[in-house]
């Protein structure tokens, strides 16, 4: 979904959004440590306004993350596909719109399977992802054993 330099770009824009946050309350930690101990003579409302700014940018902080993420999954889900069906030709993926294609077997190379779900990795890189968390174990034998047969030269790693 990502290319590597936009999520380079992402972890940049974080770590600065960080640092500030964290001068910020450092400077009222230090503010408020340099007041209790009685180095400087006490400005409680500017203290208190300090410490209120500085909340105010952490509660930002973290009503925006939770919103970049909501709006990061929308757009997963959009790209996500309605059905995926194993067939003797190889894997078929349905999305939303009613739009398909056909993954034959031969592209796939190899079956990697998690707690909650499998992944079809392909020969020119990239996966198509089965979701099988509610499947019982005796369904998911059958598709490590469909996979077998219709991928002999490919390899199953279990987790």
């Amino acid at each position: 979904m990502f290319g590597e330099s936009s999520v380079q770009e992402c972890i940049g824009q974080t770590s600065v959004a960080n640092w500030y946050g964290i001068a910020v309350l450092g400077v009222v930690a230090w503010a408020t440590i340099e007041v209790l101990f009685g180095r400087v003579r006490p400005n409680w409302r500017g203290i208190g306004l300090m410490w209120l700014v500085s909340l105010f940018i952490f509660a930002m902080a973290f009503y925006r993350s939770r919103q970049a993420r909501a709006k990061e999954l929308a757009q997963l889900q959009a790209t996500l596909p309605e059905w995926i069906s194993l067939s003797d030709g190889g894997v078929k993926v349905i999305g939303l719109d009613g739009a398909s294609s056909s993954i034959p077997w031969v592209n796939v190379k190899a079956l990697r399977e998690g707690q909650r779900v499998m992944l079809l990795e392909m020969q020119a890189g990239g996966c198509v992802m089965l979701p099988v968390a509610r499947l019982p174990e005796q369904q998911r034998e059958s598709i490590r054993q469909f996979f077998r047969s219709h991928v002999a030269s490919a390899a199953v790693w279990v987790r």
